[in-house]
């Protein structure tokens, strides 16, 4: 089986200038990340980890964790069968085709938000997600 790679965290705010200031004085460089579902995104690259910011109306901890692991991983739609079958494993989002890839989110069996990309290349194209 092959192994995931830590890909990135996501930070969800009521805050977002507040979190971008405090970010940028660390160095860190955003873009604004065009999105079609949510709100404001903004992603930095801090070494090898994608950093983003993800702007929503109120923090509601019981319905927005603060945090989102992200994975990427070889074959999206192989893990994400085998670990939304898992007992407790709760599916967010099923497998999407994203300009930079399939992208897949749902909630481990403690409530923390995980989410799985698979970058697309030409040798990983699959029919469905063109």
């Amino acid at each position: 089986m092959a192994t995931a790679r830590f890909n990135g965290v996501t930070i969800n705010t009521a805050n977002i200038q507040g979190l971008l200031e405090f970010y940028q004085a660390l160095g860190l460089e955003f873009a604004a990340i065009k999105v079609t579902l949510g709100s404001e995104v903004y992603r930095a690259q801090a070494g090898v980890i994608d950093l983003a910011l993800f702007a929503i109306k109120s923090k509601d901890i019981a319905n927005t964790p603060s945090l989102q692991l992200s994975f990427q991983v070889d074959d999206l739609r192989a893990v994400f069968t085998r670990i939304s079958a898992l007992p407790g494993c709760n599916v967010i989002l099923d497998p999407v085709s994203l300009s930079d890839g399939l992208r897949a989110v749902v909630f481990d069996p403690d409530g923390q938000s995980v989410e799985l990309v698979q970058k697309i290349t030409s040798q990983s194209l699959d029919p469905r997600d063109q």
